[in-house]
């Protein structure tokens, strides 16, 4: 939002795109064609002069600035300022990057040996490969700041994180599955001896599938341990701020911390 100062940037492209300096067929004729046809003139014109491509390495020059900067940067207007449809007075100084506000930036982006996915993509694997690539990406920058640590010196990166939230399902779970033999098992029979029925039964056919199985709950295992230990984190960091703000109403209240008025006394 406009007038933040710390942002967090998640680009839908990897680290290696660069922006075509080329408008496609698509920018050049179907979206001018298809906006003047449906009355939104202004955004034909903007296509027609390839205001497009202004945003695009616009927007790839501030996040890599982002990314290389220990401190804030400053961030472009939101008001168009080159190829603008729309004949505005351009307010003085406005291109001037020395009058710009600055901010924060941190650009997350999966690393540019991650191929990219062409917008029509429906092929399965393909799909769940780059879900994980943008979890990993988004939690490798992200984990260290919730206090799980940096992948260095973490159990799971953010890539092993992702195929536990992400799981192959065809692999996981149907091919996981035990083949055990039997009545059903009533709820509270199943939570008496569910495990070791489990773990006990099934024909010598589920030897596979039960190696799947454990190594499954394995994993499982791995994520609570993380998930329990963000959410240590996050009830410590509530517990601070409501300390924090107790204090500030004590203050409002014309009364002094409980620490300074006994030293007073």
């Amino acid at each position: 939002a406009e007038g933040a100062t710390h942002v967090v940037a998640l680009r839908s492209r990897p680290a290696s795109f660069v922006p075509p300096t080329r408008p496609t067929l698509y920018e050049r004729a179907v979206a001018p064609l298809y906006f003047r046809s449906n009355g939104v003139e202004t955004a034909a014109r903007f296509f027609e002069r390839g205001g497009q491509q202004y945003l695009y390495a616009e927007d790839v020059m501030t996040c890599d600035a982002g990314l290389g900067s220990g401190g804030a940067i400053p961030i472009p207007p939101p008001r168009v300022l080159y190829a603008n449809p729309v004949d505005e007075r351009e307010e003085r100084g406005e291109r001037d990057r020395r009058n710009w506000r600055t901010a924060h930036l941190l650009p997350v982006t999966v690393a540019a040996d991650v191929p990219e996915l062409s917008t029509l993509s429906q092929d399965r694997d393909d799909i769940l490969s780059g879900m994980r690539s943008g979890f990993a990406a988004a939690y490798d920058a992200l984990a260290p700041v919730v206090g799980l640590g940096s992948a260095a010196s973490s159990t799971l990166d953010g890539m092993d994180v992702a195929e536990l939230v992400f799981p192959d399902v065809a692999t996981d779970w149907t091919d996981g599955q035990l083949e055990l033999q039997g009545e059903k098992v009533r709820r509270e029979e199943r939570r008496d001896d569910g495990v070791d029925a489990a773990e006990g039964g099934g024909s010598a056919d589920s030897e596979g599938g039960e190696d799947k199985s454990s190594g499954y709950r394995s994993k499982m295992k791995r994520l609570l341990s993380v998930r329990r230990a963000l959410g240590a984190t996050l009830r410590r960091r509530r517990a601070l701020e409501d300390e924090e703000e107790a204090k500030d109403a004590s203050w409002q209240a014309g009364e002094e911390p409980d620490k300074e008025h006994s030293g007073a006394s």
